[in-house]
């Protein structure tokens, strides 16, 4: 089932190409694909109610390697090859692509630094090629100026939009519409009881990114609407942004809600723009030093939660609202920490490091730390930590690339932020991080073919 509907869909992409003007069928392929298909190839599931911790998310090499982070892209890409090769015209490699090209080799680079890795370095290296690059590839080519961000937008609102009403039955019930079409997915019942009903998965790999994703897809759609500013369009985005708002409290998922009210803060006061070349820094700054006393071990978090009066108010503040998840994290954290500095500068090149311990990390900087080390950390860190930077510039240049750059910095902080306790990732950030500096000039002219 998992190749039928990869092949299926490389037949939907061409069929976009041939119908649909070439930016449009692009970002339908990708985006389309990134909600529709499999997750991913899960082996035998265990029992029910156990925790799932050998399977990562599709951000990094593992036991699942054929996943649709990869797969998306690589068929949007194909299509894109053979019916849209104008787009392909001047691209080149910029200084701020080497960060993310130097963690796609990372693993390669690694064998002489580690033993026996897991998977093999070739095969880790075209893993993140096709999680990381062709998703930054994506973004070379087509966020090149503003019609494409405007296009990437609406595909990112309007599809997610059409998945709401099955949200709603998921919603509703325990139903899984995954298990139905694709088979059990292992993350189907995990935290699916909220507050009120429950919360939906639809085809991704977990209730977490559902929530992300919803998101993400509310902060384009508020994007759009902010946009479209007199248009006769306009109208249609604030519903949208509505609805993909309201289906984003209704998810219940705490992170997606508070940075999407953080993000829409963002949009809608666009001063505050202006301080992120302060608070970036810093905020980088502080998650380094948090991060680093986290790793270290040099606060002893346990001890502080179990043994002193304001740790066990906290933790029964959490429990109480039923955030207890949150310390059940730093929880599992700390149970692989030992392993995880054993080999911390080189990483010991195995995806499935924290094995010894009996259970993982949920957030994905501490997996790349104990798979890729300081070295692979960094690399990626600097890919991203450029590419807000750069996007910064872009957005305070008031140039006709300006909006599109306060897009891409929206996508961009909602998943790195989320990324700190999360290993399921929202992918169009990545895309959105590669937006081009250039003019709308820069983009090819986008023609319908002829069928």
């Amino acid at each position: 089932m998992l190749i039928a509907a990869h092949i299926l869909w490389g037949v939907v992409a061409i069929i976009l190409f041939r119908t649909a003007p070439p930016r449009q069928a692009f970002w339908a392929a990708l985006i389309g694909g990134w909600l529709l298909l499999p997750p991913a190839a899960y082996g035998p599931l265990p029992p029910p109610g156990s925790f799932t911790y050998t399977i990562v998310g599709s951000g990094l090499p593992s036991a699942q390697l054929i996943t649709k982070q990869w797969t998306a892209p690589a068929i949007a890409l194909l299509a894109s090859a053979l019916f849209d090769r104008a787009r392909w015209g001047g691209l080149a490699l910029r200084w701020w692509d080497l960060p993310i090209a130097g963690f796609c080799l990372w693993p390669l680079l690694q064998g002489a630094f580690v033993g026996t890795a897991s998977p093999a370095p070739p095969v880790a290296l075209l893993y993140l090629l096709g999680a990381w690059g062709l998703p930054w590839l994506a973004g070379k080519l087509y966020l090149r100026g503003l019609d494409d961000a405007r296009a990437f937008a609406e595909m990112l609102a309007g599809l997610t939009l059409l998945l709401l009403p099955f949200a709603l039955i998921e919603g509703l019930t325990r139903f899984r519409i995954q298990t139905l079409i694709y088979g059990a997915n292992p993350f189907a019942h995990d935290g699916i009881e909220r507050y009120i009903g429950f919360r939906p998965q639809l085809f991704f790999e977990h209730g977490n990114q559902y929530g992300l994703w919803i998101a993400g897809a509310a902060l384009a759609a508020a994007w759009r609407w902010r946009d479209a500013a007199g248009e006769g369009t306009a109208a249609r985005w604030r519903v949208a942004a509505v609805l993909l708002a309201v289906a984003t409290l209704a998810a219940q998922s705490a992170g997606a809600i508070i940075l999407l009210a953080a993000g829409l803060g963002l949009l809608f006061m666009p001063r505050l723009f202006g301080t992120l070349r302060i608070a970036l820094p810093m905020a980088l700054a502080g998650a380094l030093a948090v991060g680093a006393l986290h790793v270290s071990g040099a606060v002893p978090l346990r001890s502080i939660a179990t043994d002193t009066e304001p740790g066990q108010a906290i933790v029964s503040v959490l429990r109480a609202s039923g955030r207890g998840s949150a310390t059940w994290r730093v929880s599992q954290d700390l149970k692989t920490l030992p392993l995880l500095r054993r080999d911390i500068i080189w990483g010991t090149g195995r995806w499935d490091w924290f094995r010894p311990a009996g259970t993982r990390p949920w957030g994905l900087p501490l997996l790349i730390l104990g798979a890729y080390g300081l070295v692979g950390l960094a690399l990626l860190g600097a890919a991203f930590g450029g590419a807000l930077v750069r996007l910064a510039a872009i957005a305070r240049s008031g140039g006709p690339n300006a909006a599109g750059a306060r897009l891409a910095i929206l996508l961009l902080l909602l998943s790195a932020i989320d990324a700190l306790f999360n290993s399921f990732l929202f992918y169009p950030a990545i895309a959105g991080a590669a937006l081009s500096g250039g003019t709308p000039k820069d983009a090819a002219p986008d023609r319908t073919p002829a069928a």
